[in-house]
């Protein structure tokens, strides 16, 4: 067996997604790096704040242009520019951990982002990129599709877009508008480009800002531009379960498509997960995202859930995930719980060999006062959740898995007990893990054994001379 089943790299070339891999821009000179990034824009805001140690975040897929983007900055602001080539985590997540190595003062975000509330408190500016669109293209094929008998049953449309697609925004609604028909309403899902805290309580989900029309919509039509494996859109339709009609415009392939929505099944495999959690014993936090807001509050939510549910949990930090690092604790652990940005959530654990669930089934698994139903909707970002209350566990209650058919333990006592059991004993992880059938390797060689050169065999297989 090859060794790269038991060993992980940490190279960029494993981290690229394969959304990436079918998607790379060319670039034939480097006006056109500058015109897709928005460069000029970087450097005003540099001067205007007037920073002096500046990181630049690139996705890896944008790497090959990091140089000659850093050295123009320099050049025209004067400012020390640090470029941060791996991310600690995700390519759309603001590092601002390395950012701080660096002792920098501002950060300025390339690419694809999530948008999640940043823990630091660096200033930062987010240059999505400039997808070139052919707006006449997607003008003729949405009013193709707008012609379809299914889509003038509908009279709400709601136009979602990825971030990279912002810069045209404002044209492409204004081409929905024009081939609605006069009694249809659109609805635009506006990329919010500075988040803050501010913002959480301002009905923004998904880095989006989402009106009062677009949740009071009963059965609308989703136009989304961007790419088709896009997370965005996987995201919203969990998240909005009414969209149920989609027409995707892809500007790479310069295709539209009518699809319908598989969330109700996606949700239903969120369910056996709950379960999966309400029967571990052992639960694992993988911490991948320490650059969102509140990352550390929940981390604390998790443990209380924990203690209160008398499930033990560990804490684990490592890096980008994959199955192989995760295999290295599927002996010791029954469920994992990634604690990451909406982009990172896993969807599908089938390559791990345990489950991995996001931190909403962990709140609705452990915390009693919480119930959950598919058609209620799902959210992937764990501040929508993370002040509510947490509820009590009733010890006379019986609860049975439903996957496995038994009665889950419970922490009754009968009374017969013996003090014994009642003793508080010093306990650490390190013990936990001791008692693993298989330790790594161990040095049991004696220190006094003689290493010296000795003599070798002599002669070919068929005959050596000791066999003589």
């Amino acid at each position: 067996m090859a060794t790269s089943a038991f060993y992980s790299s940490d190279h960029v070339l494993d981290h690229f997604d394969e959304k990436d891999k079918g998607e790379t821009l060319k670039f034939e000179s480097f006006s056109e790096v500058c015109s897709f990034f928005e460069v000029d824009r970087c450097i005003k805001w540099i001067k205007e704040n007037c920073f002096k140690r500046t990181a630049l975040q690139l996705p890896d897929l944008f790497l090959n242009t990091a140089y000659d983007i850093a050295l123009y900055l320099e050049k025209e602001t004067s400012a020390r520019i640090y470029l941060l080539a791996d991310t600690s985590y995700r390519n759309c997540c603001v590092d601002d951990i390395a950012a701080e190595h660096a002792k920098c003062d501002s950060l300025i975000h390339f690419g694809e982002a999530c948008l999640s509330a940043p823990s630091s408190r660096l200033p930062i500016l987010y240059a999505f990129g400039q997808q070139p669109i052919d707006l006449d293209h997607f003008s003729a094929t949405l009013n193709s599709q707008l012609q379809d008998e299914e889509i003038k049953k509908y009279n709400e449309f709601v136009f979602l877009y990825e971030a990279n697609i912002a810069s045209c925004s404002t044209n492409m609604s204004l081409i929905c508008r024009s081939l609605l028909s006069p009694d249809s309403r659109l609805y635009e899902a506006t990329v919010l480009e500075e988040p803050s805290d501010e913002n959480l309580v301002h009905g923004v989900h998904l880095g989006r800002k989402i009106s009062m029309d677009i949740e009071m919509a009963k059965n609308p039509v989703l136009i989304f531009v961007g790419a088709a494996n896009s997370p965005l859109l996987t995201l919203w339709l969990m998240t909005y379960v009414k969209f149920e009609t989609i027409l995707s415009y892809c500007p790479q392939s310069k295709n539209m498509c009518k699809i319908r929505s598989s969330s109700h099944q996606k949700l239903k495999k969120r369910l056996f997960l709950i379960e999966k959690v309400r029967d571990a014993n052992t639960i694992g936090l993988v911490v991948a995202a320490t650059g969102v807001k509140g990352f550390q509050d929940a981390i604390a939510r998790v443990r209380q859930l924990c203690k209160n549910s008398h499930k033990r949990l560990y804490v684990l930090s490592i890096g980008k995930i994959n199955e192989a690092k995760l295999s290295n604790f599927a002996s010791d652990i029954d469920v994992f719980v990634l604690l990451s940005c909406p982009f990172g959530i896993v969807l599908d654990s089938s390559d791990f060999y345990k489950p991995v669930v996001s931190l909403f089934e962990a709140e609705i698994a452990l915390n009693p006062d919480k119930t959950w139903y598919t058609g209620d909707g799902w959210t992937s970002e764990f501040g929508d959740f993370i002040n509510d209350t947490i509820g009590e566990s009733k010890d006379d209650e019986v609860d049975m898995s439903l996957i496995s058919g038994k009665i889950r333990a419970t922490t009754i006592e009968n009374g017969e007990t013996s003090d014994k059991n009642k003793q508080v004993i010093e306990y650490t992880a390190g013990d936990y893990f001791n008692n693993r059938s298989w330790k790594g390797l161990e040095d049991d060689q004696s220190i006094e054994a003689d290493l010296s050169l000795q003599p070798g065999r002599k002669g070919i297989p068929i005959s050596y001379d000791y066999q003589s």
